[in-house]
């Protein structure tokens, strides 16, 4: 997303924290995260307080922490692909079976095919499940009814459910949003992120929220290993970005959907050289090249010759084939759009 300036957030202070930002001691931040934040992020998930939060340096840390405090080398583990690298790197570096749960592309967007997911959740009888909703890299949404008989799935066999929620907060349709795993389930994991929805990727502030306190020490014995504590500057910021969400989260949305109903005008001249399926939410979808194109070559080409990176499919794991991921969230993507698309034309027939 696009980003914004210190100066910018800090015109979301009340006359009081400006005081307080003025006077904010470079001491050590608390290991959990803050009180105040803590309660702040609370106030997200319903059912749950401060003590059902840990804070952390970025989402990857929670991540990191959360997949090590619930997966051994006898988990068996469903994992919702395309996925994001981590998100099925670490369980097979701890050693457990895996098993792809395979997103595809819909003429309504990207869907999970529901008894697919029936069917591996008897088959495989998972202890864990790795869900990132909504997604990344192709901004699908599940259903609530979808999601509802995941929850019950997974209660069934007493699985965890690690659900990476970074992009909530960005749906298209703010209808559509989906509760918090955490908040429906004591087996539910939610990782949130200042960075993704906010447009505020220098603030490295992730977290978790669990019902389960057991769980929730588990997690935090990893991080005394790793980051041990958060910057006091990065907390004391992330009060203000959550306390703030809601009119953050208009601008990001706005500048998102601005671009997306651009890259809808655009379609038609790509000639069917990009195949489009739209997303739901976030600010990355997932469209695809015909198949004589050759996405490596095309992103190498476009990055030497206009600056300008796009991610192949490869870098997703069990991505399908021709894929690449484009991101929409920044001012200036209309004019880098309309350059790839005249490249296109130009270089492939």
């Amino acid at each position: 997303m696009e980003t914004l300036q210190l100066d910018e957030l800090l015109s979301y202070a009340s006359d009081a924290e400006k005081e307080e930002w003025k006077a904010l001691r470079l001491e050590y931040a608390h290991e959990r995260g803050s009180l105040k934040l803590r309660q702040t992020i609370a106030t997200q998930y319903p059912g749950l307080d401060e003590d059902h939060i840990l804070v952390f340096t970025g989402a990857q840390e929670a991540i990191f922490c959360a997949m090590h405090a619930t997966i051994t080398s006898s988990s068996r583990c469903g994992v919702v692909t395309p996925a994001y690298e981590s998100l099925l790197e670490i369980p097979k570096a701890l050693g457990s079976q895996i098993t792809p749960i395979s997103l595809k592309p819909q003429s309504y967007g990207w869907a999970v095919d529901a008894e697919t997911l029936r069917k591996a959740f008897t088959k495989k009888s998972f202890t864990n499940l790795i869900l990132n909703f909504p997604h990344n890299p192709t901004g699908a949404l599940l259903s609530l009814e979808m999601f509802n008989e995941i929850i019950h799935l997974s209660s069934i066999n007493d699985s965890w459910i690690i659900n990476d929620e970074v992009f909530r907060g960005l749906e298209h349709d703010s209808t559509k949003r989906l509760p918090p795993v955490a908040s429906l389930t004591p087996r539910g994991i939610s990782i949130g992120s200042i960075s993704k929805p906010h447009g505020l990727g220098g603030l490295r502030i992730g977290w978790l929220a669990c019902q389960n306190t057991e769980f929730l020490e588990r997690t935090l014995f990893y991080k005394q290993s790793l980051s041990v504590c958060s910057s006091s500057i990065d907390d004391w910021l992330a009060t203000l970005v959550v306390k703030n969400s809601s009119l953050l989260r208009r601008r990001t949305r706005s500048i998102a959907l601005e671009n997306l109903n651009f890259i809808n005008q655009c379609i038609e001249k790509t000639q069917n050289k990009l195949i489009w399926t739209a997303p739901s939410a976030g600010c990355v979808a997932f469209p695809s090249l015909r198949e004589d194109i050759s996405i490596t070559d095309l992103a190498n080409s476009f990055l030497q010759n206009h600056s300008t990176m796009l991610i192949p499919g490869e870098c997703f794991s069990h991505s399908p084939i021709n894929h690449f991921r484009l991101g929409y969230g920044q001012k200036n993507f209309r004019e880098l759009f309309k350059t790839f698309c005249t490249y296109l034309e130009m270089h492939y027939h």
